[in-house]
């Protein structure tokens, strides 16, 4: 937990606390007005509202120091400032409304998949803040400084302020150089897996413990991911020394049911940087788009994986073009570096996307092409998938392959479950064998005159499909 346990006087309640040396409501009669209107509340309501927190200092001018945030960094900014507030000297808490003190607003900030912290969101908080000692040496005043902090930081707000005596300027502004380096070296967002929730706002990424070994890959595929997103993710120095800029596009394309999203949930699960989950319904405006890479260039390295690209993507020569796609253009090519942001995408239908995406190094410098799985791939996958089964008799994989063919992973996946199910039906309690394997495959083709994830029979052979044919890179 960030935060001390708070005093009585911060719990709220119709009587008046004891804070000890400090006058909470005399001191500030002659600033009110100012005050008041700097917290934003209207000169006609100025009467009708308790009087700011006084620190313990009885004379002095009353100076304002005001630091915004964007909106989308309100809960960052807020866990910032707690930890910071939790380093000071007896942190008192509270809030007005209408004659009644009560407590200050605090929320439960998620800052892992597992944890929760309290934080500071809205009020007052008294403390006595004491000024670092200078890096270089020199004379250093150890005296607790008093200030006065107001926190707005919800709703369209998001803004910390502080109060303090003119002298006591320097403190307040350095309680905020320590809040703001608490935001950039400790982002509880840094290396996590996160997922755009929209408006700038992130979530934790919810995702199963997956390896490279759950996904049957081509070699040429494998070893390219390697080298366009997991070395380079991993050896800033080596790029940086050879002057080679430390980003990369990756664009996966390929018929669906051929492991895209699969594949982005691995590169989720084992490459160690923060990772962010795009898709298009977290996507209101440009704004959003803006937002997400400042994130990813302040949580660097990061890998951005924007799922069904060609949502947003789609080729300008259709006669529309999406104020999304030229943010996105901007962004992975424009003026700001990408120091450090690694950008995936996927797309079903690559020939729709817009030529500035699919053709363009520097935003997507490697196209890589997932085809349909040739025999060996095909039999690889049906291991993968019944590994998890009890499995009665010997299971003629040469056959199966051979049957599958023109089959997709995900279409493979779907003839696994459907033998499962069959021997529940058949009372065999989830045990297969390898007829309710032959007997799933014909389902998965043809049951309700239906295809899923593959090509009919009579072409998919004579159009090379299963024999690992297609683009692998550009």
């Amino acid at each position: 937990m960030i935060e001390r346990e708070m005093p009585a006087s911060a719990k709220g309640g119709e009587e008046e606390e004891d804070y000890g040396d400090v006058d909470l409501l005399g001191q500030l009669r002659s600033v009110s007005s100012t005050l008041l209107g700097i917290a934003g509340i209207p000169p006609r309501k100025i009467q009708e509202e308790e009087r700011f927190l006084e620190a313990s200092h009885e004379a002095g001018e009353i100076e304002t120091t005001i630091r915004a945030y964007p909106l989308y960094r309100q809960s960052q900014v807020a866990y910032a400032l707690t930890r910071a507030l939790n380093e000071t000297e007896g942190p008192l808490f509270c809030k007005y409304s209408g004659q009644f003190r009560r407590s200050a607003d605090f929320i439960e900030v998620q800052i892992a998949r597992e944890e929760h912290a309290r934080c500071l969101v809205g009020g007052y908080c008294y403390f006595k803040y004491v000024m670092p000692e200078p890096e270089e040496g020199g004379p250093h005043d150890p005296t607790p400084i008093p200030l006065i902090l107001k926190a707005s930081l919800t709703g369209w707000a998001s803004e910390l302020t502080t109060l303090s005596r003119v002298e006591d300027l320097p403190s307040a502004a350095a309680f905020f150089e320590e809040v703001d380096k608490i935001l950039a070296e400790k982002n509880y967002l840094r290396g996590e897996k996160l997922e755009l929730m929209g408006r700038g706002q992130f979530g934790f990424f919810e995702y199963k413990d997956l390896d490279w070994d759950d996904v049957v890959l081509d070699k040429e595929v494998r070893e390219e991911i390697h080298r366009q997103l997991v070395y380079p993710v991993t050896h800033e120095e080596t790029y940086k020394e050879l002057n080679l800029p430390w980003k990369r596009g990756l664009l996966l394309h390929g018929i669906p049911g051929t492991g895209k999203t699969h594949l982005g949930k691995i590169i989720c699960n084992k490459v160690p940087c923060t990772f962010i989950w795009v898709t298009v319904k977290a996507l209101s405006d440009i704004d959003d788009v803006r937002k997400l890479y400042e994130a990813a260039r302040e949580l660097a390295p990061t890998i951005v994986f924007w799922e069904d690209i060609d949502l947003i993507g789609e080729s300008r020569k259709s006669g529309y073009f999406s104020p999304i796609l030229g943010e996105l253009l901007n962004q992975l090519d424009g003026v700001s570096p990408l120091d450090g942001v690694f950008t995936v995408a996927t797309t079903n239908y690559i020939e729709h996307l817009d030529w500035a995406l699919s053709k363009r190094p520097a935003r997507f410098d490697i196209r890589l092409g997932l085809d349909l799985p040739n025999p060996e791939l095909r039999t690889n996958m049906f291991k993968l998938f019944i590994e998890d089964h009890e499995v009665a008799g010997e299971v003629e994989y040469a056959e199966l392959t051979r049957v599958a063919g023109g089959m997709s992973g995900a279409a493979i996946g779907e003839v696994v479950i459907r033998a499962v199910q069959r021997s529940l039906e058949n009372g065999a309690g989830g045990t297969i064998n390898h007829q309710d394997l032959l007997w799933a495959v014909d389902r998965v083709k043809y049951f309700g005159q239906k295809q899923l994830g593959f090509l009919p029979g009579a072409k998919r052979e004579e159009e090379g499909y299963g024999a690992g044919k297609g683009e692998k890179t550009v």
